[in-house]
């Protein structure tokens, strides 16, 4: 999935809900898998939604993903699993996937 992901231009929206993506306890699979998402997930410009729902992602885990959420800038919308640890949510808020997209500058009119 995450080498599709790299190279796909047009998927706007990727469910991956309850595919056991990270692992409790965390084994180091678990964090590679995690770490190679993230890592393809930088290259990806067309993905706007993320779904991780009911995935025990851990603080290692979610350290492994974080970059790739933050070096995203397509991803609007990120959701995650009400389980999570709070420190484990926060994590991922401040990489990114919290954020709004920022607003670009308006042009001037021409006369």
């Amino acid at each position: 999935i995450s080498l599709a992901l790299r190279k796909n231009k047009i998927l706007q929206e990727l469910d991956l809900e309850d595919n056991e993506i990270g692992g409790f306890p965390p084994k180091e699979k678990d964090v590679k898998v995690l770490a190679t998402l993230a890592t393809h997930l930088t290259e990806n410009t067309s993905l706007t939604t993320l779904n991780l729902n009911m995935n025990p992602l851990s603080e290692i885990g979610a350290d492994a993903f974080k970059e790739g959420v933050a070096g995203n800038k397509t991803i609007t919308a990120l959701s995650v699993d009400i389980a999570l640890p709070e420190v484990v949510f926060d994590a991922l808020y401040r990489a990114g996937g919290g954020k709004k997209g920022k607003k670009g500058k308006k042009k001037k009119k021409k006369k």
